[in-house]
């Protein structure tokens, strides 16, 4: 089947000037053509789809995000099946949320139970319609490290290594490894590195032989520049990063997935929404830092992709899965970075780090037809990224507001 979107303006992804009274021509799952309504044009046996006075964008990517989070490995063992019950059942909502939010492609950052590749499964054969799933599993930490309740705990390279292959081998698409402390993790602090530049080059090596890529939850500077050491393709959150931190990744050309809005929600609305005096504390004490680190970097053109760090109902203090990446492309812009860029971040920049730039990210002949129609321009207002006309998954409108 073919359709044709007749759009008021497509913004391709590419951080080219939009396309002003564009089309794209989608045969089958893919894009067939991009261009100008006067360039690309439809046959008799094409559906054409009006949205002449919309916006259209690719599909955006939540780079950080906890799917079917809820779920911890202490949990006393006679409710463990209730619990982990209770965790697909908020997959499935968080599903539907990302697609009515735009958000086409998330990347779990950590499962405390293997269930989440069943439901990567259930989404890609269509028993549940979702967003495309990259799930790692269960991350990996030191003994009580960051994260420890629902997180495969290592001590040395050899452990480390040997999680990553159990994990592998349950099909996870990337590994997950926490180099530091964080906010939401008791009798810790965020500037502490954990793991070892050890440990963490025995993970990346594994990850690589199967040619799987890696990220990193780090809080500070020396924990970035380890995992820069070691490989890690992604630093997440990177919360205070100095100088010779971002020169690092600038030159390994690493990927930076600030998850601004995780700590500045919790800092701010974290208190009334149940979250302990000690996680709110640490993160106000770092927020400005936050910000100055983020500034710094797009400031350096360092590959900023998107993420979130959402995932539990407890986390609604910054909005729902989905439509919480908006609020975080909102700060982003208020931070400095232009609409365009932002945008950019959640497409383009987002597949590269996710290594899927081949198939998604962009509207470009010969791409997946992964495409969001936008009510008004969100080049003029960054905030009109929430006004969802319709979705498009792999050539199929999943969504119609």
């Amino acid at each position: 089947m073919r359709i044709l979107v007749k759009a008021g303006k497509i913004i391709d992804g590419c951080g080219a000037r939009p396309t002003e009274k564009g089309a794209i021509l989608i045969d089958d799952k893919r894009v067939l053509a991009v261009g100008s309504q006067a360039e690309v044009k439809a046959d008799a046996r094409t559906t054409v789809l009006d949205a002449q006075d919309k916006t259209v964008i690719p599909g955006l990517m939540d780079c950080h995000a906890h799917f079917c989070s809820g779920y911890q490995i202490w949990t006393h063992e006679k409710y463990v099946a209730r619990e982990i019950t209770k965790s697909i059942l908020l997959g499935i909502t968080n599903a539907e949320r990302c697609i009515k939010a735009g958000v086409l492609t998330v990347r779990d950052a950590g499962c405390g139970h293997l269930g989440i590749f069943e439901m990567r499964s259930a989404i890609s054969t269509g028993q549940i319609l979702g967003p495309r799933l990259l799930a790692c599993g269960r991350a990996i930490a030191m003994t009580g490290g960051h994260a420890w309740d629902h997180a495969s705990e290592v001590d040395g390279p050899a452990e480390a290594r040997k999680a990553v292959r159990d994990m592998l081998r349950w099909g996870a698409d990337c590994i997950k490894l926490m180099a530091t402390g964080g906010a939401g993790t008791q009798y810790e602090e965020i500037d502490q590195v954990q793991m070892t530049r050890e440990e963490l080059t025995a993970a990346v090596e594994e990850a690589k032989k199967k040619k799987k890529r890696t990220f990193a939850h780090v809080g500070n500077s020396e924990g970035a520049l380890i995992c820069v050491e070691a490989g890690v393709d992604s630093i997440d959150h990177g919360n205070i990063l100095d100088n010779r931190a971002l020169e690092s990744m600038k030159k390994a050309g690493s990927f930076y997935v600030p998850t601004l809005y995780a700590y500045l929600g919790l800092a701010t609305k974290g208190k009334e929404a149940g979250y302990a005096d000690w996680a709110v504390e640490k993160c106000k004490r770092i927020l400005d830092i936050h910000k100055e680190t983020f500034q710094k970097a797009y400031k350096m053109r360092i590959n900023i992709a998107t993420g979130t760090d959402l995932g539990s109902e407890k986390g609604s203090y910054y909005g729902k899965l989905g439509e919480s990446l908006i609020t975080e492309i909102e700060l982003m812009v208020k931070y400095g970075m232009s609409p365009m860029d932002a945008i950019k971040a959640a497409t383009r920049t987002s597949a590269r780090n996710l290594g899927i730039e081949e198939s998604v990210g962009t509207l470009e002949k010969g791409k997946l037809a992964d495409l969001v129609i936008i009510d008004g321009n969100p080049l003029d207002n960054v905030s009109n990224l929430r006004h969802v006309w319709r979705v498009m998954k792999e050539g199929q409108i999943i969504y119609a507001a």
